[in-house]
């Protein structure tokens, strides 16, 4: 395992034990850990019920955290933009 990877755990294991991660932080983490292939922040408002300020909000925190990162990216249905996809880090390549 390489020392990141291993920070990285040490860090979530920390965040999680101490009550630094809040719930909408959980439901998110929660989530992309049931699906490896991540969501976009848009995908998460929807799947949540969050309003999109949340996500991007807590998605940016556990971004900071090294408990999430953005892999890749989707093109939206919606706007055909392309929008990045964010992973629990455990699942990325």
């Amino acid at each position: 395992m390489m020392k990141s990877r291993q920070t990285s755990i040490e860090a979530y294991n920390s965040i999680i034990s101490d009550g630094t991660v809040q719930t909408q932080q959980k439901q998110i983490i929660s989530l992309l850990r049931m699906y490896p292939d991540g969501f976009t922040r848009q995908e998460l408002r929807s799947y949540l019920n969050m309003n999109i300020n949340a996500v991007t909000g807590r998605v940016k925190e556990l971004l900071e955290k090294e408990v999430l990162v953005e892999d890749g990216k989707k093109v939206n249905p919606n706007t055909l933009k392309k929008n990045l996809i964010v992973k629990y880090w455990r699942y990325t390549k």
